[in-house]
């Protein structure tokens, strides 16, 4: 099942630890945790932009930006989702090169920052998302550290 990891070993175990978790708990209580952990509550939100730059003027230079970065690239999200959501985000860079400067920097300056931020400073140690945080965080790290 995560046989594709193998080469990123710091991820597999807090994805296993993840999975391990979340087996033990029913559907509708995961879609509660979930919603408790990424909806509401304002230290979580799924948005870097919001991290970063809060609810000021520049998150929507930040939006707006990226967008232009995403039309250069060729990049089109099909979500209808802001340009700053962490899976909007993931899918880029899934489909990016991270040797370019543009994907790199919104890899290690946004995405990673604001995965560190979060998941140290504002999700409980029970919340089984921490594991899938960590996971997220360490597999980027990995893969940028692969394409230096």
């Amino acid at each position: 099942m995560f046989s594709e990891l193998k080469g990123y070993p710091r991820s597999l175990g807090p994805l296993l630890k993840f999975k391990e978790l979340v087996s033990k708990i029913k559907k509708g209580r995961l879609e509660e945790i979930y919603t408790h952990t990424f909806d509401l509550n304002p230290k979580i939100v799924p948005y870097i932009g919001y991290h970063i730059f809060g609810e000021s003027y520049k998150r929507g230079n930040f939006l707006s930006s990226l967008r232009e970065v995403y039309e250069e690239m060729g990049y089109k999200s099909g979500k209808r989702e802001l340009p700053d959501h962490i899976a909007v985000i993931l899918d880029f860079l899934s489909r990016s090169d991270l040797r370019d400067k543009r994907a790199r920097d919104l890899a290690e300056e946004g995405l990673m920052k604001v995965l560190t931020k979060i998941s140290r400073e504002n999700v409980k140690s029970e919340n089984p998302y921490l594991s899938l945080l960590e996971a997220l965080r360490q597999y980027l790290q990995e893969k940028l550290e692969e394409k230096r």
